[in-house]
């Protein structure tokens, strides 16, 4: 699901669902640029709005970041990030949900890079402003990119990011 304004759900399940980055763009002059994010596997929010969950489920979701191109051995492109397994963006209201068993994951790269970054393998958070309540988030996970070159880092199998209020 990508969100652009409000979304609200209630009794809904949002399961088995990805968000895959690309390749990365080399230039003819040998720049680089990073390669294509995976945000949001299950629920993208770009945080003009708001996303709220009622009794919900949020599995089986992944965010994956694009690999490094492997016929672009000479330009050190990096693997891209996979944020939010299950939910990705700013502002969340979850009530009585279960976000479980989604995965982030960073793209490999092979050609002399670093490997992408794993973040909130259940829940990725742009900035303060989610509300979790009697929420189970949990047995979510983060795997780094393969590092040809240097090492990718990983954040918060559940959670990665400032919640405001949780219990």
């Amino acid at each position: 699901i990508y969100n652009t304004g409000y979304l609200t759900l209630f009794n809904c399940t949002v399961s088995a669902n990805s968000a895959v980055g690309g390749y990365a763009l080399v230039t003819d002059g040998g720049s680089f640029y990073l390669n294509g994010d995976g945000d949001g596997g299950g629920i993208y929010d770009n945080g003009t709005g708001g996303t709220v969950l009622t009794n919900c489920t949020l599995s089986a979701n992944s965010a994956v970041g694009g690999s490094a191109d492997p016929y672009d051995g000479p330009n050190n492109t990096n693997g891209g990030d996979g944020n939010g397994g299950g939910l990705y963006g700013a502002a969340y209201q979850v009530v009585s949900s279960t976000i479980a068993f989604n995965s982030a994951a960073g793209g490999n790269n092979y050609v002399g890079g670093y490997g992408g970054y794993a973040n909130g393998g259940g829940i990725f958070l742009t900035q303060s402003g989610a509300f979790i309540i009697n929420t189970i988030v949990s047995g979510n996970s983060v795997t780094v990119g393969f590092p040809y070159s240097g090492v990718g880092s990983a954040t918060g199998p559940d959670v990665s990011g400032l919640v405001d209020y949780a219990r």
